[in-house]
This record gives C-alpha cells, sequence and structure tokens, in this order.
C-alpha cells in the first residue's frame, strides 16, 4: 500500500518495479506453498508446455518468449528507490516445510 501511495503522491511519470528486501530460489517459495519444481532439460521445455497448456495448466507459450525460463526473475528496485523514495519493509519467514 505504501508504495502505490508513494507512485500516486510523488510527482513522477512511468512505471516502478516494486518487491520486497528478500530474495530466495523459486524452489524456497515452492516449498513455502507446499509445491515442487522440476528442472528440466531446455530440450524439454517446448514439450511439457505444450502439455501443460493442453491440460489448461497454463497460458504461458513457451515459444513466444523462449528465454523467460532462463534466466533469475529477479526485480530492479532501484527506480523506485531513487525516485519514489521507496524502501521495503518487512521481511519473509523462510523456514522448513512441514513434513506431510
Amino acid at each position: 500500500i505504501r508504495a502505490i501511495r508513494l507512485a500516486i503522491f510523488t510527482p513522477s511519470d512511468g512505471i516502478f518495479n516494486i518487491a520486497g528486501s528478500d530474495t530466495a530460489p523459486i524452489s524456497t517459495f515452492a516449498d513455502l506453498n507446499h509445491r515442487r519444481c522440476v528442472s528440466l532439460p531446455k530440450t524439454m521445455l517446448p514439450v511439457v508446455n505444450w502439455a501443460m497448456r493442453k491440460a489448461r495448466l497454463t497460458d504461458y507459450y513457451y515459444t513466444v518468449d523462449r528465454e523467460r525460463m532462463r534466466y533469475p526473475c529477479l526485480l530492479d528496485t532501484t527506480r523506485a528507490k531513487n525516485v519514489l523514495g521507496f524502501e521495503p519493509s518487512g521481511t519473509v519467514e523462510f523456514r522448513e516445510p512441514n513434513p506431510e
């Protein structure tokens, strides 16, 4: 909410990335949500994506944006910090998932 207020009331234009101060591998967030991550060779991605689209498990088209799955997904929040004065507050408590 604070970031939205800053974006509205700070005289500026454009798009700002807003993120928390914590970073972790996607596998950590998957564990926290009781989901499984599976690493696949690059050659398997189009096939698996096609099957997932047919099963209506995703709307993502691998063939449209092949590089998206190859690189980490971290937001650069420098502009929000410099222009809006945004500093993330709060942290994520990373803990071992409960055994099921």
